[in-house]
Parts: structure tokens; C-alpha cells; sequence
């Protein structure tokens, strides 16, 4: 009966994890949280909007969201590194963050709403 159970159980794990796919490795936050993070952690700000824009304070890089393997240079080398991703208002920078998570950074974030939703929070 205990082989059964434990067959069961390694069985219904693999399902989950083909029903759930390979799925989205990247979190999103708002505005305050990522002004924390900001405060408090070595993150890697990345503007990917294009065309480009008027940049978030501390920006440490713009690379458009469709042509980050061709300014692999520009990203850290550490795929560890905390990188913070924002657009303008969000779609870009989910694209981007799917892609950076596909060349195997492991702590990306996503600005919600973008820099518009930034600024309407009263940061610069």
C-alpha cells in the first residue's frame, strides 16, 4: 500500500509540474515595493522601452526590450543579479523579463504599471 501512495504521490508532482508548464519566472511589484528595493538592495534598474524615454532616477541601463541578447554586454554578468525591469506602462518590460529569465537571470522583477505608474506614486 505504501508503494502505491509514494507511486501515486511522484506521479501527481509530475503532473502538476507539466500542467503548469514552464511558466513565468519573474515577479511583479508595485511602485513602493520597488522603491524599497531600491533603498535597500543592489538592484540593476533596466529601462527597455522603446522608442526610449525619459528615465527612472538610477537607471543603470536602456537596452530595448526586443534586442536584450544583442546588448548582452550591457545586462551583469551575474545571473543572480536583482534586476528590476520597467516600460512605460508594462507589456514591454514582461516581455523583457521573460526573456531575461530565458538567458537565466534568477531574481528579475517587473515595474507594475511602468514609469507611468511610478510617477502617479510621487517618485522621480
Amino acid at each position: 500500500m505504501e508503494s502505491i501512495t509514494k507511486a501515486f504521490l511522484i506521479l501527481a508532482l509530475a503532473l502538476v509540474g507539466c500542467l503548469a508548464g514552464p511558466g513565468v519566472s519573474y515577479k511583479s511589484v508595485p511602485s513602493q515595493e520597488a522603491a524599497r528595493m531600491l533603498e535597500t538592495r543592489d538592484v540593476f534598474l533596466l529601462d527597455v522601452h522603446v522608442p526610449e524615454q525619459a528615465h527612472i532616477d538610477g537607471t543603470d541601463a536602456f537596452i530595448p526590450y526586443d534586442e536584450l541578447e544583442l546588448h548582452r554586454d550591457k545586462l551583469p554578468r551575474d545571473t543572480s543579479q536583482t534586476i528590476l525591469v520597467y516600460c512605460m506602462g508594462g507589456g514591454m518590460s514582461e516581455a523583457a523579463a521573460e526573456k531575461l529569465v530565458g538567458m537565466g537571470y534568477r531574481d528579475v522583477y517587473t515595474l507594475e504599471g511602468g514609469a507611468v505608474a511610478w510617477r502617479r506614486a510621487g517618485y522621480s
